[in-house]
């Protein structure tokens, strides 16, 4: 559903629908909230007897013919050496492994206006459409429901530098479809 504020503006597919084949199991973007992810991945790494240590960072790791040791730096201070077969660099975009290893970025980097991504709950928006508000003030504006949730994800997509800290300073005082922000 496209919007111009409060007013509907119809609606129309963002992505081509394809039936599910063998290769392609969904026949659609499938969305899921981060703590489900997170949920899925941890359950799977408790079943084969191990688990995700959020606090912790690592620091350096040297490597071998035969696997890779990873330092890694637990909240109250000591440091842990972690021996592997691999390690995947899964450490965000200054990656202390991807350093470590002299792997560099080779992309572009942008000096474009921010983004925000997040997930979010919310009451009056149908949940058989994407919503999507191509000229709110400061820029695009996206919720799209995420199936099995009662979540929205959120894509807010900045045209003017100066509207993401005009739209960080207000924080919504209820949950409405229209209201991303309140007025003071």
């Amino acid at each position: 559903m496209r919007w111009d504020g409060d007013t509907p503006l119809g609606t129309s597919d963002i992505m081509e629908r394809r039936d599910p084949t063998p290769d392609r199991p969904y026949g659609e973007m499938w969305m899921l909230p981060q703590w489900r992810t997170m949920e899925i991945l941890g359950a799977h790494l408790a079943e084969l007897g191990t688990q995700i240590d959020f606090n912790s960072e690592p620091t350096g790791l040297t490597r071998d013919e035969h696997g890779v040791t990873a330092t890694v730096r637990h909240p109250d201070g000591t440091d842990e050496p972690i021996r592997a077969r691999y390690l995947v660099a899964a450490d965000g975009g200054r990656s202390t492994v991807c350093k470590s290893l002299g792997v560099g970025f080779d992309g572009d980097l942008l000096d474009s206006p921010p983004m925000l991504i997040g997930d979010a709950i919310t009451d009056g928006l149908s949940r058989d459409h994407w919503h999507v508000w191509p000229t709110a003030p400061g820029g695009l504006v996206s919720l799209a429901p995420i199936r099995g949730s009662e979540t929205f994800y959120v894509l807010v997509h900045f045209t003017v530098r100066k509207a993401r800290a005009a739209a960080t300073e207000k924080a919504p005082d209820k949950r409405s479809g229209t209201d991303l922000a309140r007025d003071n």
